[in-house]
């Protein structure tokens, strides 16, 4: 169900591996800011990493979510990862991006690319997300759908 790989103008979107714990241990995943508004805390070491990729693995070969690794076109480094949470025929959408990549509006490219293509799944009828009302960033990126 989940396609290895989509593609934007700026980003590529792929299936996370068990490769990428130390760049998004060391991009984003220590950082107290990009982790204050997530459903995980801030990693203290790689081990916690090296746990949770396994995991999402697991979730995404079971069917429960659909998660990507974002790179930058060019750079096979992890900037965050974008990805659904998935239910009988609804996906809800959640992503974390590293701060230097923050207003670049890679959020709203990575997310427009994984709406249309839920959307276009026979099995998916809605796609949600939600913010966190003190996450101003995040309610700022897309608000006007551009």
């Amino acid at each position: 169900m989940v396609p290895p790989l989509l593609k934007t103008a700026r980003l590529r979107l792929r299936v996370p591996s068990l490769d990428d714990a130390r760049a998004i241990f060391a991009g984003y995943a220590t950082d107290p800011a990009v982790t204050r508004y997530l459903s995980w805390r801030t990693q203290r070491s790689l081990a916690g990493t090296n746990e949770f990729l396994p995991r999402t693995i697991a979730a995404i070969e079971a069917g429960s979510q659909a998660q990507w690794v974002i790179e930058r076109q060019g750079f096979e480094q992890a900037i965050g990862m974008i990805g659904f949470r998935l239910t009988i025929h609804a996906a809800e959408l959640g992503y974390v991006l590293a701060r230097p990549c923050w207003g670049h509006r890679y959020a709203t490219e990575a997310a427009k690319a994984l709406v249309d293509w839920a959307l276009a799944e026979p099995m998916i009828y809605r796609v949600s997300a939600v913010c966190d009302i003190e996450n101003s960033g995040s309610a700022r990126e897309g608000r006007d759908g551009t």
